[in-house]
């Protein structure tokens, strides 16, 4: 135990609350979102009774291990103060402070999970792939209305099916909830948010067996059909064959074979569906929406205005109305110029290699922190760029799986909120997974 400390070390014995806490909280905070997102008053009211459970789920995650409490109940004060202001006034500063700090509250609730109960967030988020992955292929193939009960992107919910298996570009009737289903989740884009964090945890272990859970996440990778997914599975393949282990090279390249085959298959059964969603006009549109609010979010006399003459006549999101944005950076890049932005990353990278380092020393001499320190670096990278795609700011899921990308700085600024697991955690057994 780290008598300083926050934590104990992961081996330590849980109280029954701990252990329901941590199997609570990220299927629980998946349940708020997609329930909370749906028409029906009823899906609203469960939801709003999950994300209150969510909350004190996470505060005793934190008080349970913390010698020093006040900050954390003066934040879930905060937070039902904001919460109590947003409901009677609706402004937006007050729905701002309570996004901002509910949000606080749940990635250092997912940083203390992460690091502690790692095979437990490991196996949930492996199981919601496999869910989702089920009922996408029934969403693909076109199997009915009900299989898109919850999603509410696109065409939105109980959407009739068109026929997509074997039928060609020409004569394909696309609908987005097909072309790019959302599973058990409410929107292709929190789901992409989830098979990328899937990757992170699976590609950078020291001991994933191809089969099963591997399977599970190249199939998902090409029936979610998203552009930021399969960078974020390119960047990894790339990343672990750079710098990873001899198995996690063998794990990347195999996978990378396999998401090909998968490809093949996909589009054998469905041409139309790939023709369009990897089609050049997809995606030369996808980034054109992208670069140019980006663009449109740059100061006046930045030096960057200059490429504005190559996006000229290129697409550009009309329906966006003021304040709303296609990629979650723009809005940092209307209130602070790209010098400053720099400096800041500069600045950030030297103070999270600081906390890679500290946080080094709170683990044996094993290849244990070689698997965790590829989990933080990318999670940071690929979870740190997915707002470019999409302004996820104020999604809670979002900020428990950040985390694991922030531990670095909660380690450097906060170490009491870290366990110094001196022990040999190798020598703990590890779950055996039904699909490993």
């Amino acid at each position: 135990m780290l008598r300083q400390g926050m934590l104990v070390s992961p081996n330590s014995s849980n109280t029954v609350a701990e252990k329901l806490s941590a199997y609570w909280l990220f299927p629980g905070l998946l349940l708020t979102m997609v329930l909370g997102n749906q028409p029906w008053p009823l899906a609203q009211a469960i939801s709003q009774l999950a994300g209150w459970l969510c909350i004190a789920t996470s505060t005793y995650i934190l008080t349970a291990k913390s010698r020093y409490m006040i900050w954390i109940y003066g934040l879930l004060i905060g937070i039902v103060a904001a919460k109590s202001l947003r409901i009677m006034t609706g402004t937006g500063a007050a729905a701002a402070t309570y996004i901002c700090m509910i949000n606080v509250l749940y990635c250092f609730a997912g940083a203390v999970l992460v690091h502690g109960q790692r095979e437990l967030i490991y196996r949930q988020v492996m199981v919601v792939c496999l869910l989702n992955l089920v009922v996408m292929i029934l969403q693909v193939a076109g199997a009915g209305a009900w299989t898109q009960l919850f999603t509410t992107h696109g065409e939105g919910n109980l959407t009739l099916p068109t026929p997509t298996l074997f039928v060609p570009e020409d004569q394909l009737v696309y609908q987005l909830v097909q072309g790019r289903p959302a599973g058990i989740l409410y929107s292709n884009i929190i789901l992409a948010l989830v098979v990328i964090f899937g990757m992170v945890l699976h590609f950078s272990r020291r001991k994933a067996p191809f089969w099963g859970w591997t399977t599970v996440l190249c199939a998902i990778i090409v029936l979610c059909m998203s552009k930021a997914v399969f960078i974020s599975f390119g960047f990894t393949v790339i990343w672990m064959v750079l710098v990873g282990r001899w198995q996690q090279k063998a794990l990347v390249l195999k996978a990378a074979i396999l998401v090909a085959v998968f490809l093949i298959i996909y589009g054998f059964f469905f041409p139309g569906l790939l023709a369009v969603n990897l089609g050049l006009d997809t995606i030369s549109t996808s980034f054109y929406l992208r670069a140019n609010d980006i663009m449109d979010g740059l100061s006046p006399d930045s030096s960057l205005r200059k490429l504005e003459g190559h996006l000229e006549g290129t697409p550009r999101a009309s329906w966006a109305e003021g304040g709303e944005h296609v990629s979650g950076y723009t809005v940092f890049l209307e209130k602070i110029n790209l010098f400053r932005i720099a400096f800041i990353l500069v600045l950030g990278a030297g103070f999270y290699i600081c906390g890679l380092r500290r946080l080094r020393r709170s683990y044996p001499p094993d290849t244990l922190f070689h698997e965790s320190k590829h989990q933080m670096i990318l999670a940071f990278l690929l979870l740190g760029a997915y707002p470019l795609s999409f302004p996820i700011w104020s999604t809670n899921v979002y900020w428990f799986m950040m985390g694991l990308a922030l531990l670095p700085f909660i380690g450097l600024f906060h170490p009491q909120f870290i366990a110094a697991t001196r022990q040999d955690r190798s020598a703990a057994p590890e779950p055996v997974l039904a699909l490993s």
